[in-house]
C-alpha cells in the first residue's frame, strides 16, 4: 500500500474522503493511483482529521516515519493549529478581511454553523424580558467563545468564525480547525449557562456548504445551505435542544463514538428532509424529541 493509499485508507475509502472534500472520486482515484498527495491538499486534509479526530500526522502524508511521541503539551495543540493554518491556504483565510478586499468576491467553502435562536418573549414589542435575553446570550456568547478570535480586521488575521445576530439569536460560523467536539462543548455550555440565568434557547448545528463574503456593512457573512439547513434544525427545536442534522453528526458519531448524539428521526421543513439527532446528557440538553407534527416517524424519549 502506497502512501497516498494508507492516507486515504484512514477517511475510509475513496468514495468516503471524495465526499467529505466534495471532489469526484475519481481525484482521489488519481491520488492512490500515484501514490502522491499534491501539496495543495496535505493541510487540508491534516484539518479534516483533526475535526474528525483521525490519527494524521504531517509524516503520514509524504511517507516519512512518525517522530517520537512527546509528553501531551497543550502548548503543542497551538502549534499543530497554527501549522495547520499556514499549511492550508485554501481555509487560512478564508474569514479574512484581506482576503475579501474585492467587492462581490465569493469564497466558496464547507462550515460547521450553530444557529442560536431565543424561545418566546412574553409580549410583543420592546420589553425587558427581551432585553434582558438580549444582554444574557451576548454575554453569554462572549464568555463561552472567549478563546475564539472573531470579526477581526487587520493585513494578517486568522478568524475563527464569524458571528451575525439575527434578531432574536445569533448563527455562528466556524474555521474548518475548530473541532467538532468542541463546538457541540460550546453549545452544551452556553445553553446550561442560559438555563441558570433563565433564558432559554435552542440551537441546531450544521455542516454544509456556503459561501463567505463581505456584506453591505464590509462584514465578513455567508450565505448558502449549510447556514439554512443550521436554521432549519433549530426551528424544530423547543426550550433547551441542541439539534443537529446527520452531516455534522454522522461523521463524528463514526469517529469518536459520541455517546450523547442520538438520532431521533427525519424531520421535513418546506419540503427539504432532513436527519435529526438531539444532543444531550443528564447535565444538558432536552431529552424529549420534538412534537410529532414535526417529525417523521414515532416520537420517543431516548434515555
Amino acid at each position: 500500500m502506497n502512501t497516498a493509499e494508507k492516507v486515504i485508507e484512514k477517511f475510509g475509502g475513496q468514495s468516503k474522503l471524495a465526499k467529505l472534500i466534495e471532489r469526484r472520486q475519481s481525484t482521489v482515484q488519481y491520488w492512490a493511483k500515484s501514490g502522491i498527495i499534491p501539496a495543495q491538499w496535505q493541510g487540508e486534509l491534516l484539518l479534516l482529521a483533526k475535526r474528525l479526530h483521525i490519527d494524521l500526522g504531517y509524516e503520514d502524508l509524504i511517507g516519512l516515519p512518525r517522530q517520537e511521541t512527546r509528553t501531551h503539551d497543550k502548548s503543542l495543540d497551538d502549534a499543530d493549529r497554527d501549522f495547520t493554518r499556514r499549511a492550508s491556504p485554501r481555509y487560512e483565510s478564508r474569514f479574512s478581511y484581506q482576503r475579501l478586499e474585492t467587492p462581490g468576491r465569493f469564497s466558496k467553502g464547507s462550515f460547521t454553523i450553530m444557529f442560536i435562536d431565543f424561545i418566546t418573549f412574553t409580549r410583543y414589542g420592546d420589553n425587558q424580558d427581551l432585553r434582558r435575553g438580549a444582554r444574557t446570550l451576548q454575554n453569554g456568547i462572549i464568555d463561552v467563545f472567549d478563546e475564539l478570535e472573531w470579526d477581526v480586521a487587520g493585513p494578517v488575521t486568522q478568524n475563527d468564525a464569524v458571528m451575525i445576530p439575527t434578531g432574536d439569536g445569533y448563527w455562528i460560523g466556524f474555521e474548518n480547525f475548530v473541532d467538532d467536539k468542541d463546538i457541540l462543548n460550546y453549545a452544551a455550555r452556553l445553553s446550561t449557562r442560559l438555563k441558570e440565568e433563565n433564558t432559554s434557547v435552542r440551537i441546531g448545528i450544521n455542516h454544509g456548504p456556503c459561501f463567505v463574503h463581505r456584506d453591505v456593512n464590509s462584514r465578513v457573512n455567508l450565505v448558502g445551505w449549510g447556514l439554512v439547513d443550521a436554521e432549519r434544525v433549530m426551528t424544530c427545536g423547543s426550550k433547551g435542544h441542541i439539534l443537529c442534522t446527520s452531516a455534522f453528526a454522522r461523521p463524528l458519531i463514526d469517529s469518536t463514538d459520541e455517546p450523547n448524539l442520538h438520532f431521533i428521526g427525519q424531520y421535513s421543513i418546506r419540503g427539504r428532509k432532513l436527519e435529526v439527532y438531539n444532543y444531550y446528557s443528564d447535565s444538558f440538553g432536552n431529552p424529549y424529541s420534538p412534537p410529532e407534527v414535526k417529525m417523521k416517524g414515532k416520537r420517543k424519549r431516548n434515555l
